[in-house]
């Protein structure tokens, strides 16, 4: 088994075809605690155990997300080949769908036991310890594996999600570059390496580097949105608008998207289009403040004056509530012990209709406090919260 491309995380589904648990992987990894899966591509070698029926039936029930099966399958796998870390990998990959990160982090400790020169290993091992909140800790197995196997480009890109998630722009930048130098058909490295460009105001770089990641993967989703993203902020709107129509088929349950595609329409002066943009994302996200504000300024513009006092409250809201979340995801990276911390930003994120980060967040207050009775009613409230939530498509 290998680590999959750009963490990609699979979702856990209940008996009678329920869906109680939807996570995703992505980066995105926006914030920097992130219980990502990797299957598929990654560091060490080639799986010696493919053949092997109990790893082959545990990744069919993987794929139907029947997780119990999986994980007995691969356990039945451990026990008929001892000594060996790829099953110990598999359940370790398994627990961290369902956000069993302490649970995990003990499997992918006995792989690393079992062959302590395999990078493969560290990498899990540090996806689950980066569970757990431990960033330092996240660190230093996602070094241990890049030295060990330089030439993958996973630690690389994993150190770069850390980086990136401290606010450190140059170190991410770097890093995701290494993972590109390693293997540059990398998408989740260009992508986000692309991301940081922008935000630094180095448009034609990212859009260059968009460009040449598409010829390698010209159905990357998140490739082609920041492509359309860099051109929208270089200027060229007609070309941004033609990017944004091509990809949102692709994205029916994502807001930004449609809130760049009114920008893009708001500076080509199709004011009346842009309206419907951002209405249409504001009927996926509530909260996307940004698009309370372009919405206001375009009411404004238009003589709309009541509609637009009403955006900007609506704006103050939500920037609000952004601007709690990114403190208290500050602090639980500071404090990642702190249940009270843990339990205010799963609130936070819940209230965002976040439900997803708030299952990963209240999955460690969990784990620090069981017994929790206020941790116990948000765990509720997340489950009823993702039973209704439709999947969207991964950044």
């Amino acid at each position: 088994m290998g680590a999959g491309r750009g963490g990609q995380v699979r979702a856990a589904g209940a008996a009678g075809r329920k869906r109680l648990f939807f996570l995703l992987v992505c980066a995105a990894f926006a914030a920097g605690v992130v219980a990502a899966v990797l299957l598929g591509r990654g560091a060490g070698p080639q799986d010696p155990l493919s053949a092997d029926p109990d790893m082959r039936r545990g990744k069919e029930a993987l794929d139907a997300d029947r997780v119990h099966e999986a994980l007995t399958a691969f356990e039945s796998a451990r026990l008929h080949n001892p000594g060996r870390p790829e099953p110990l990998l598999a359940i370790a990959r398994t627990l961290l769908t369902v956000a069993q990160a302490r649970s995990a982090l003990d499997a992918a400790q006995q792989a690393c036991a079992a062959a302590p020169e395999n990078a493969e290993c560290h990498l899990v091992r540090g996806q689950a310890i980066e569970a757990t909140g431990d960033r330092d800790g996240a660190t230093a197995a996602y070094t241990h594996a890049r030295t060990l196997d330089p030439r993958s480009p996973e630690p690389s890109y994993r150190l770069g999600r850390l980086a990136e998630a401290r606010h450190q722009t140059e170190p991410a930048m770097r890093y995701y570059r290494e993972a590109l130098a390693a293997d540059p058909g990398h998408a989740p490295a260009a992508h986000h390496l692309s991301t940081q460009l922008m935000a630094s105001g180095a448009f034609e770089e990212a859009e260059q580097l968009l460009v040449a990641a598409l010829r390698r993967a010209p159905g990357d989703t998140a490739l082609r949105l920041n492509l359309a993203h860099a051109l929208l902020k270089r200027g060229d709107a007609a070309a941004a608008l033609r990017e944004f129509r091509a990809v949102l088929p692709h994205v029916p349950g994502r807001a930004e998207p449609r809130y760049h595609l009114g920008c893009a329409l708001v500076a080509l002066g199709r004011d009346d289009e842009a309206l419907a943009a951002f209405n249409e994302a504001l009927a996926l996200d509530r909260h996307l403040h940004y698009a309370w504000y372009a919405l206001a300024q375009l009411m404004s513009r238009r003589g709309e004056t009541r509609q637009a006092q009403e955006a900007l409250a609506r704006f103050s809201e939500a920037r609000d509530l952004a601007a709690r979340i990114r403190t208290l995801e500050q602090q639980a990276a500071n404090e990642p012990r702190n249940a009270g911390v843990l339990l205010d930003l799963g609130e936070a994120q819940l209230a965002r209709g976040r439900p997803v980060d708030a299952f990963r967040t209240l999955s460690r207050v969990r784990e620090l406090d069981p017994g929790n009775r206020r941790g116990a009613a948000l765990w509720q409230r997340t489950r009823e919260a993702l039973e209704k939530q439709p999947a969207t498509p991964e950044d």
